[in-house]
């Protein structure tokens, strides 16, 4: 697949991307770290369709949602491994939680698939899927660049579907609470409040 999407292939690679997400029992047979290194690869398509036209944000929603589907069958089987981990150690030694990894993959898959679905001007679609991911974002302990994104992207969201005064403020609250204390910073969050006052 990767090598046919290499070559220009795009039709032979979409035919067996949606070959490998349609063959359930396959993929049950798969290790969940085989399933989550395809997860990798259609993210890592959508990516490149995403950066080289707009009008092609659909398509790359497709191997989103793919890719969605292999990491979910991957999250059930590597809480299960988790749980064995802790079993068998009892907390004797160090582990990185496989579950933990999963987590940050599906968190790097649903943020593109937010930003296809606002490329794509689906932005009810990109509503639910940040109301999804706003909650994992701000209660895990990383406040990075990409995180602080998604906060101005919810914002933009809500801004194109003229969601209430309380939804705009609730948005605008998280990324101040997250948000590094900064001249830059400060003057941008300032001319938004001023925007919305104008807007509303």
């Amino acid at each position: 697949m990767e090598a046919a999407w290499n070559e220009g292939n795009i039709t032979v690679a979409e035919f067996m991307s949606k070959k490998i997400a349609e063959e359930e029992q396959r993929l049950a047979l798969l290790q969940p770290k085989v399933r989550e290194f395809l997860a990798l690869k259609f993210h890592n398509i959508a990516k490149f369709i995403l950066k080289g036209s707009k009008d092609r944000a659909p398509d790359a929603v497709v191997w989103l949602q793919r890719a969605l589907t292999l990491m979910d069958k991957t999250n059930d089987e590597a809480a299960l491994d988790v749980l064995k981990e802790k079993v068998l150690i009892l907390h004797k030694h160090p582990v990185v939680p496989p579950l933990q990894l999963t987590n940050m993959m599906k968190i790097s898959i649903l943020r593109t698939l937010a930003l296809a679905y606002f490329t794509s001007g689906s932005y009810d679609r990109a509503e639910v899927v940040l109301e999804e991911l706003i909650p994992l974002v701000d209660g895990g302990q990383s406040d990075s660049h990409e995180y602080q994104e998604l906060r101005w992207l919810r914002l933009a969201v809500l801004k194109r579907r003229k969601a209430r005064e309380s939804a705009l403020t609730e948005a605008l609250k998280s990324i101040v609470d997250h948000m590094p204390w900064s001249e830059s910073n400060i003057s941008e969050v300032l001319q938004e409040l001023g925007t919305l006052s104008q807007e509303q």
